[in-house]
């Protein structure tokens, strides 16, 4: 299930009882890590059930390492 943002972090906590884990997904660039610790530091309930984290938003410049791989995997098999 997809909740709202962790700004929204009441939201994340009701469901909190619902669910066995959570993914946390943050945005290459626009998510300030400390502040994303902090607050899922603040609610222990979360806390304890991340499984993992997904970072978006990542540039796929021809200068990044990953560029071969993001064009394998974008190009179209015919």
């Amino acid at each position: 299930m997809d909740s709202p943002p962790l700004d929204a972090l009441a939201d994340a906590a009701i469901l909190a009882p619902l669910f066995s884990g959570f993914l946390i997904v943050a945005r290459a660039g626009g998510t300030d890590i400390q502040d994303l610790t902090q607050r899922i530091a603040e609610f222990p309930v979360i806390e304890d059930k991340v499984l993992g984290y997904v970072l978006n938003n990542i540039s796929h410049g021809r200068s990044s390492k990953y560029y071969k791989y993001a064009a394998y995997y974008s190009t179209p098999k015919t």
